[in-house]
């Protein structure tokens, strides 16, 4: 359809041209403490094999994988400032992502009214949906940078 449509082509092109002059128009800059997803490599890096005191587990207590993981969501998400989203439909806290966002104001991410939570409401109680989603806005990210 879109090769059959040459002029349809041209005009959205002019669209996004024109979106993006006003969006640069703005001069927009990062804010003062954004997120840093470099600290979660750099720390992953730093600390190789050792395991951060916080997360080690102790000899006794009961644990799953899915809170272990919550925990590891957390502790990432504090050393870059909020660089992960976390999200799992309606199984948020069986699951334990919730953890991650922990510290984070509660509630579902909003770009205008709570830019900080670190909780996503996507793709409904469909998980497959998520991570195309998911997918698909990594890749526009890494396509872009």
């Amino acid at each position: 359809m879109i090769e059959k449509s040459p002029d349809l082509v041209k005009a959205m092109a002019k669209r996004l041209v024109r979106a993006r002059e006003r969006l640069n128009s703005k001069k927009r800059q990062p804010r003062k403490n954004a997120p840093q997803v470099e600290a979660v490599y750099s720390t992953a890096e730093k600390e190789g094999h050792q395991i951060p005191e916080s997360l080690k587990l102790m000899p006794g207590k009961a644990t799953t994988l899915r809170g272990e993981l919550g925990r590891v969501l957390e502790y990432y998400n504090k050393v870059s400032q909020g660089a992960l989203f976390v999200g799992s439909a309606d199984l948020l806290g069986s699951t334990s992502v919730n953890v991650g966002a922990k510290g984070f104001p509660e509630g579902y991410f909003n770009a205008v009214t709570n830019p900080l939570s670190r909780t996503l409401s996507l793709g409904g109680i469909c998980e497959d949906a998520m991570s195309g989603i998911l997918s698909g806005l990594a890749s526009l990210a890494a396509t872009s940078a």
